[in-house]
């Protein structure tokens, strides 16, 4: 279960949108939270590499969501386009702490994770009414690779 948990076959046989849909369900099944997800634009189009990352870093914006926000309800949006992946989890909740931030694992991994892809993770309060939002933000994975890369792809 653990090592499903990390990484679900589920990604593999039936794509990342079909696998954060499940986490979801599950999520909400486990916590009694209501979740709405929103995914826009071709997400299993992404890497593997890609795909594995996008949905750690939602199970563990939702767990957290869970063990210590006191949120009711929570928004989930994935949308992909020419610039990449964005992603965004946003709770209404107490809202975060941000004189504790980073002292746990949970958003430090998620942040190392996200930085070998070469994109950005934020954390931040909500105004008036509390909660988080979390905002990951990957790069188009063929940006990442340069120029010289994709010079060197059509010279053969």
């Amino acid at each position: 279960n653990l090592a499903l948990g990390l990484r679900p076959s589920m990604l593999d046989d039936f794509g990342l949108q079909a696998a954060i849909e499940w986490l979801v369900r599950d999520f909400m099944r486990r916590s009694s939270i209501d979740v709405e997800l929103s995914v826009v634009g071709d997400v299993d189009a992404l890497p593997d590499k890609y795909r594995t990352c996008v949905y750690r870093v939602i199970q563990e914006a939702l767990t957290n969501c869970a063990r210590h926000a006191r949120a009711q309800s929570i928004a989930v949006s994935m949308a992909a386009d020419a610039t990449g992946l964005h992603v965004t989890v946003t709770d209404d909740g107490v809202g975060v702490d941000m004189s504790k931030r980073g002292r746990g694992f949970g958003l430090r991994g998620m942040q190392e994770r996200v930085r070998e892809l070469g994109g950005t993770v934020s954390l931040a309060r909500r105004a008036a009414d509390g909660g988080t939002v979390l905002t990951c933000h990957l790069p188009e994975p063929v940006a990442r690779e340069g120029k010289g890369a994709a010079l060197a792809r059509l010279a053969g």
